[in-house]
């Protein structure tokens, strides 16, 4: 295990360039957020808040509403999954092939792919707050996971302003589980399609996430508008925590059975 740990610690670092434009474009959202609200008396849960705000639900399917989506937000996102895919590509890496062989077992380098997954992820959020924290205090704005009134009056009008724990869960633990589970779902796709068909799959599904709320829809917990503490026809944390628990069984499942048969040559 510790040989393993080793392997994926190696392989991230490796890659390292990756999270710095992470770290830039979490920055940037800062500096928009700042010029929305003209004031610089934010908080650090301001600026999470505000990075996965998404889009209010949508009534009807509009092709216009496409243009609504927060240019910000989709690019953050879509750059967390292209990272992702160049960083656990299924071929192409000789060190991955001998990744492979070292392990022997096809079980035991799924689940590998799968830790590997999930560490890239948690780094990318570490990024996040990090970058958010060092921005907040640059700025002269408050170090706090507490969303200001400020921002509440901003960008959610209606409803009472929720605790500092509650507002943290929604813009980062529920993202992050969000973003593991569709992590999980592209290092599947990649066995089945190969790097760019699986980010285009991604990037499909996260536009769908905007346009319908649906629980079934995983991109919508990425998305604070979406939620049901929000908004009273938002989707329920609860409901989601088990869609993606499920999800994330059937496709380590997947997983496992595609790779059994994974031809390791082509």
């Amino acid at each position: 295990m510790a040989k393993i740990n080793r392997v994926i610690v190696m392989q991230t670092l490796n890659k390292w360039k990756y999270f710095w434009i992470t770290s830039f474009l979490t920055g940037i959202n800062y500096i928009k957020l700042l010029g929305v609200v003209k004031t610089k008396d934010m908080s650090v849960g301001d600026s999470l808040g505000f990075l996965f705000l998404g889009i209010r639900p949508i009534s009807h399917l509009d092709p216009t509403q496409l243009f609504n989506i927060p240019f910000l937000w989709l690019s953050m996102c879509l750059y967390l999954f292209y990272s992702l895919a160049a960083m656990i590509r299924a071929t192409s890496s000789t060190y991955d092939y001998l990744t492979f062989f070292y392990l022997r077992k096809r079980r035991t380098y799924w689940f590998f792919k799968v830790k590997h997954t999930l560490v890239i992820i948690s780094i990318h959020f570490m990024v996040i707050i990090i970058t958010s924290i060092i921005c907040t205090i640059l700025f002269g704005g408050r170090v706090s996971i507490s969303p200001t009134m400020t921002f509440w009056t901003s960008f959610i009008p209606k409803g009472s302003v929720v605790s500092g724990f509650q507002f943290i869960f929604q813009t980062m633990i529920m993202p992050w589980l969000a973003c593991a589970t569709i992590g999980i779902l592209e290092l599947t796709l990649l066995y089945f399609g190969g790097e760019l068909q699986s980010f285009i799959i991604i990037s499909i599904y996260l536009i769908m996430s905007s346009f319908f709320t649906s629980p079934l829809l995983i991109g919508n917990y990425l998305m604070l508008l979406k939620s049901s503490i929000v908004e009273d026809k938002g989707i329920d944390n609860l409901s989601g925590i088990l869609v993606m628990v499920v999800s994330m069984i059937v496709l380590n499942v997947v997983g496992i059975v595609k790779l059994r048969k994974w031809d390791y040559m082509n």
